[in-house]
């Protein structure tokens, strides 16, 4: 079975208290698609990791999901269009960038064989 549950708009460390969804379906995969919001805010990357970190070891340690796996954080685009927010672009990707590397090393690190950093192809 495959469930979904998602949280527009929300921050990872709004995440962590949300995990009863999680145990609800007491998964052996549990797959997060988090911290581009984030990247959004004056958040530093050091600090995003370490809340998408605190999400993995709640759903490892205390939900005993299997394996994490954590979507690369994917880089943004031109607008074809005007935007309401522009954002700074080249800043951004480069925010992405620094936290899919740290994420990548740290999972590896915390979570061996728990935890992965799934990049996509093509991106």
């Amino acid at each position: 079975m495959v469930q979904f549950n998602g949280f527009p708009g929300a921050r990872a460390g709004s995440l962590i208290g949300k995990m009863e969804f999680v145990a609800d379906y007491s998964p052996e995969i549990l797959v997060l698609l988090v911290g581009t919001n984030d990247l959004y805010e004056d958040v530093s990357v050091e600090s995003i990791k370490e809340q998408i970190c605190d999400i993995v070891y709640e759903a490892i340690s205390n939900i005993k999901v299997a394996k994490v796996i954590v979507c690369q954080v994917l880089h943004r685009c031109e607008p074809t269009i005007r935007t309401r927010f522009p954002v700074d672009l080249h800043g951004l990707n480069a925010r992405v960038d620094k936290l899919n590397s740290s994420l990548n090393t740290t999972l590896k690190s915390r979570f061996p064989n728990k935890a992965f950093l799934w990049r996509m192809k093509g991106f």
